[in-house]
């Protein structure tokens, strides 16, 4: 690559060239032979100007930009249109792309599931309608602008719900490598649903996330009860 350790994101230069079997550049095909780069779909790879391009004297750089941090990336490439000769596809050297500076907290209920460098850095809905007592799971991560995770941030983060008789609300919980796991409780069955709200309690400030509404329905029937004048139904 001629470059340092790229950041998820960032834009670094891959050169490509046309050679023989000993490595040698061509630099008198002609016409400029035409190449396609491409990755794995899961890194969300950004080419510029192309990930089509061709081959000037035997030679193009461009820049491209890997969105999922990973420890194994490579690019690919292949002939698309030939000039005087026929080159086979190739493959790049393994790279790594580092994840950048934590900035925000990224919530996960259960039923979703994380998507670094995706648009909206996960997959999946929540698995509702959740059901009045019983228990749910809820991963909280630090993760960079692009929701790679960051192994590396202190942090203790803060879950609350805002059903009003919720017990497990108002919860805080050190990050473990980047990572953290609550559990979800509801009590009050809401056709509208409930939210989940992170944020961090203490140290550097990282932006807080929230979950869609989450509808929760009641419990199996199991008792009869009664109000009088002056008392009204609570959930417990």
């Amino acid at each position: 690559l001629g470059h340092a350790i790229p950041i998820s994101g960032e834009s670094f230069p891959i050169t490509a060239f046309g050679v023989d079997r000993f490595y040698n550049k061509i630099s008198t095909d002609t016409p400029n032979p035409g190449v396609l780069m491409n990755a794995d779909a899961a890194l969300f790879v950004h080419y510029n100007p192309s990930a089509g391009f061709t081959l000037n004297q035997g030679s193009t750089t461009i820049s491209i930009a890997v969105f999922r941090s990973s420890a194994t990336a490579k690019v690919y490439l292949n002939q698309t249109s030939v000039g005087s000769y026929a080159y086979s596809p190739t493959t790049s050297t393994v790279f790594a792309v580092n994840p950048g500076v934590a900035t925000r907290l990224q919530l996960l209920v259960q039923g979703e599931t994380t998507s670094p460098g995706s648009p909206t850095g996960k997959t999946g809905t929540p698995a509702t309608p959740f059901t009045a007592g019983q228990t749910y799971t809820a991963t909280v991560s630090a993760t960079d602008p692009l929701y790679n995770l960051v192994t590396s941030a202190p942090q203790k983060v803060r879950l609350t719900v805002n059903d009003p008789y919720a017990t497990q609300t108002n919860l805080t919980q050190d990050l473990f490598n980047g990572s953290t796991v609550f559990t979800l409780q509801f009590l009050t069955a809401s056709a509208s649903g409930w939210k989940v709200h992170v944020s961090t309690a203490f140290n550097t400030f990282l932006s807080d996330d929230e979950s869609v509404l989450l509808p929760v329905i009641a419990n199996t029937p199991t008792r009869v009860m009664v109000t009088v004048p002056g008392s009204h139904p609570a959930h417990t």
